[in-house]
């Protein structure tokens, strides 16, 4: 479909390629050359996939913390309409429930603020040259910010957010679900 690719593309060198399907396998070995219109030193090329590579290694822990802010956000808002429809006292509950949201809020702004600095990749990518003092600053800011907001999160998923629900069950608040349907049995 063209466009920057995906992920870091593979260094010039020699390359083994395995290919197994069942049972069976095949080896090659590949040369992969540098594209001469792109003239980088060795070093240079290094240091640009140093750079691409340590993204790459953030990606998968930062949409992991995205998605799970998601969820909880969903189970957040599901506590708050059982909190609304119970008829007891529920105000702790609820000053919890209200901690708990402001802090996923603050988290999922820094995860957002931190995957805009990890965007850089696009521009790295697209570049043959090295990684400017701006683009490094902005890896730094994502590996500074990722690691201490999914610690937060964390403590909010293991901890809070099951304390929480254990509080919730104990004082009967919890989602109805309806009466039994009847089992239909076949007439003759």
């Amino acid at each position: 479909g063209g466009g920057v690719p995906q992920g870091p593309i593979a260094m010039p060198g020699t390359y083994t390629v395995t290919v197994s399907l069942d049972g069976m396998t095949s080896s090659e070995t590949v040369h992969i050359e540098a594209d001469p219109r792109r003239p980088m030193t060795m070093s240079d090329r290094r240091a640009r996939q140093d750079a691409l590579m340590s993204l790459h290694d953030l990606a998968r822990p930062l949409n992991d913390a995205t998605q799970a802010t998601r969820r909880l956000s969903g189970q957040f808002d599901e506590a708050a309409a059982l909190l609304a429809d119970f008829e007891g006292e529920s105000e702790s509950l609820q000053e919890e429930l209200t901690a708990m949201q402001s802090e996923l809020e603050e988290i999922s702004a820094g995860l957002g603020e931190a995957r805009r600095w990890a965007g850089v990749a696009s521009a790295i990518q697209g570049s043959s040259t090295l990684p400017t003092d701006d683009q490094m600053w902005q890896i730094d800011s994502a590996w500074d910010a990722v690691p201490p907001l999914v610690e937060r999160l964390n403590v909010l998923i293991t901890e809070r957010a099951p304390a929480f629900n254990a509080s919730m069950d104990a004082m009967g608040v919890r989602p109805n679900p309806g009466e039994a349907v009847e089992v239909p049995r076949r007439g003759g």
